[in-house]
């Protein structure tokens, strides 16, 4: 039986209200995937770890169950240890490569959890201790005010030039929503549910769409009336605050003048405990 806890929220797409709904419990059907025997060229103080089994071991963006998940840590494969935190209920984490750990993902850091289903090899306590990066807080004001609905959007062929070294384009894009999202709590471990299960009111046409993107300057644009502000070479960010004290976040990385890849983050607390759940997405200029 699964329970579900029931918040209030606002999907990117359409300007009516959402609910953000994060499941408490979740039964997952976990497969075991052999470990890779290749051998490594351990040198002194270095750390390797590996996943054993399959969508077991969570890839966040910090250290702590509170921090988002975005991937699991494949099998197969290992990955070398770049830094370690202790957190305080002595939680062990390693900070390891993103661009290896989830190269899809817009992320700044990767960190993923000691535990039974992730092998250590090499002398990983000897690794330098690593700072945590900062928790977004959970009610966060947006960076700027939204485009008003009396502001009209430049040419369809306009261009302008993005922090980076790829110029954005103006003009009419589609979106694209995962099928599947990631969903946690500080308390739950993080679990994949569909989509239209995750945002209450979510059905199938919502996961994909078209909205006009206007480049307002070299370091932020305006995407379907969100304002998205540089927050690194080629990222972005945009976000909602409601009343209710829940808040969502966009991000996205530029891969091309025409092309995007991002992550909606839905973040609510719920009786005092932190929870949030992750949408991927893709946006193309396709006007």
């Amino acid at each position: 039986m699964i329970t579900a806890i029931q918040v209030e929220e606002e999907a990117f797409m359409t300007t009516s209200r959402k609910l953000l709904w994060l499941a408490v419990l979740a039964a997952l059907l976990l497969a075991i995937v052999p470990v890779s025997a290749a051998p490594l060229n351990l040198q002194d103080g270095s750390c390797f770890v590996t996943a054993t089994k399959a969508k077991t071991v969570s890839v966040r963006v910090g250290p702590g169950e509170n921090r988002t998940p975005v991937a699991f840590l494949p099998t197969g494969k290992s990955f070398q240890v770049q830094g370690r935190f202790v957190a305080k209920d002595e939680s062990v984490w390693y900070q390891i490569d993103p661009k290896e750990a989830a190269p899809k993902k817009a992320i700044q850091e990767a960190w993923v959890a000691a535990g039974d289903d992730l092998r250590e090899r090499g002398d990983c306590e000897a690794v330098a201790d690593a700072d945590a990066p900062p928790i977004i807080p959970i009610i966060v004001q947006p960076t700027a005010a939204p485009a008003t609905s009396g502001e009209s959007a430049p040419p369809a062929e306009s261009a302008g030039t993005t922090a980076g070294t790829i110029t954005l384009r103006s003009g009419t894009w589609s979106f694209n929503f995962s099928r599947q999202s990631n969903a946690s709590c500080e308390t739950v471990p993080n679990f994949v549910l569909n989509t239209t299960d995750a945002w209450l009111d979510w059905t199938e046409a919502d996961n994909a769409g078209q909205a006009p993107l206007s480049v307002l300057s070299a370091t932020s644009f305006v995407f379907n009336e969100t304002f998205f502000q540089s927050n690194g070479t080629n990222r972005y960010m945009g976000s909602w605050s409601f009343e209710s004290g829940s808040n969502t976040q966009m991000y996205f990385t530029v891969l091309s003048p025409t092309s995007m890849v991002g992550q909606m983050v839905g973040n609510v607390r719920v009786d005092g405990v932190a929870c949030s759940v992750t949408t991927d997405l893709t946006a193309n200029r396709v006007g």
